[in-house]
């Protein structure tokens, strides 16, 4: 591969991480919020899909690492 593609590559490995660590932060404020809920709430519905959402967010972070060290490889 030559240097132009994997400069093209590298500006995207950039974007990838920064949008993992967005990803990361939203998680973060997620849990936040969801410790911050009386506890009426987290055991009820509300507290279930925030749940589900962290699990979500989590396995998106977990996807986009795999692809930024599929990338460094390159």
């Amino acid at each position: 591969m030559n240097k132009q593609r994997r400069d093209r590559l590298g500006k995207v490995l950039d974007q990838i991480s920064e949008g993992m660590n967005t990803v990361d932060a939203v998680r973060r404020e997620e849990e936040s919020s969801y410790d911050n809920l009386p506890e009426s709430f987290r055991d009820g519905a509300r507290g279930d899909e925030m749940l589900d959402y962290m699990e979500m967010l989590q396995e998106v972070s977990n996807y986009l690492g795999d692809v930024c060290s599929v990338l460094r490889l390159i």
